[in-house]
Formats: C-alpha cells, structure tokens, sequence
C-alpha cells in the first residue's frame, strides 16, 4: 500500500528494513514520527492500539 501523500526525508525507501525490526509481538504501535506513515502501512496487524 502507498502512502497518502510524500515526504522529503521520509521513511518509504527503508520501510522494509524497519519492519523487519518489530518484535514478533507487541501490543502497542506508536508511530513518534508520523510523516505519511510509511512505516504503519506494511506492518501486520498486531497491535491493540495504533497511535
């Protein structure tokens, strides 16, 4: 899935490698630095709470 809009220094080309970093499992998914979220759109659904 793709991102709603673009961002300069965005996390799109290393989406892959972050979330290869999650933990198996967790609970909770805190994105600090939201920009276009490129790193919550190809995760699992997982997490309880989504923030």
């Amino acid at each position: 899935m793709n991102s709603f809009i673009g961002w300069i220094g965005g996390k799109k080309l290393l989406r892959k490698e972050i979330v290869k970093r999650f933990p198996e499992k967790f609970n909770r998914y805190i994105e600090v630095f939201g920009g276009a979220a490129w790193a919550l759109f190809p995760k699992d659904k997982q997490a309880n709470m989504e923030i």
